[in-house]
């Protein structure tokens, strides 16, 4: 009589859990070096943003449509922090209703400085101007001048 030796077919229900707890404990180690991309990846979003908003800012006021004079404003970036919205006005006081630029930031990306900031007819600002981008416990810094 001859005993011919069987042949395992797939994975046992052992094997095949372990597995998947291996690959859960991997997963699970990765989750924290992943979301720092995402808040890294935000920040600078919204840092090119802010520089878009500065070189748009630097236009108007270089184009001076409004006709001022010395070191009286003539555009000016402006952060709405309800609508996370940068927006960049021709008006130097008053509502930005109509802006002639605007951005929304990312998602939970707080950005704390002294708004509105103020651009001359010569694209310069009064003093220079620090503004903070923070998400996630990391944080940028931009100065303008």
């Amino acid at each position: 009589m001859v005993i011919r030796a069987r042949r395992q077919l797939g994975l046992s229900l052992i094997e095949l859990a372990l597995v998947l707890l291996i690959v859960g404990l991997l997963a699970m180690a990765a989750t924290p070096l992943t979301s720092s991309w995402g808040a890294g990846s935000d920040l600078h979003a919204a840092s090119g943003q802010l520089n878009q908003a500065f070189g748009h800012a630097r236009a108007v006021a270089l184009r001076n449509e409004g006709g001022a004079v010395g070191d009286d404003p003539a555009a000016r970036i402006v952060h709405d922090a309800a609508s996370r919205q940068l927006r960049v006005c021709r008006l130097p006081s008053g509502p930005c209703t109509d802006p002639l630029w605007r951005s929304t930031l990312p998602s939970g990306v707080a950005l704390t400085g002294p708004f509105p900031i103020l651009l001359n007819n010569r694209g310069q600002l009064a003093a220079p101007v620090s503004v903070q981008l923070a998400k996630g416990g990391m944080t940028d810094v931009h100065t303008f001048q």
